[in-house]
């Protein structure tokens, strides 16, 4: 089967992980689980954000928010789902597909 992230391969560094769903395959859709694992945050990591945009701009650097998967999906199929978040220092791609 070919995988969407295949695409923007090779990468300098890259990490995979399997997880074994306890719910059958067909219920799970990529897309939303990208949107649950990166649109949830805990509210002592958007304090520490927001204490650290305030640290930082008298200095002139931008803060930022959370990272929110929601303008970051760049491609998704029935099987798999991209999100990219391009920063100066870093190209960030992660993929979620459906195996097997």
């Amino acid at each position: 089967m070919e995988k969407l992230i295949d695409k923007f391969l090779p990468a300098d560094y890259h990490d995979t992980f399997v997880i074994k769903a306890s719910k059958p395959t067909e219920q799970i859709v990529p897309k939303e689980l990208i949107k649950k694992i990166f649109n949830h945050s805990p509210a002592w990591l958007s304090f520490l954000y927001k204490v650290r945009n305030i640290l930082v701009k008298p200095f002139g650097i931008e803060g930022g928010d959370i990272l929110t998967s929601e303008d970051y999906i760049i491609e998704d199929t029935e099987n798999e789902a991209i999100m990219r978040k391009d920063d100066k220092h870093l190209l960030f791609y992660v993929s979620i597909a459906k195996i097997g």
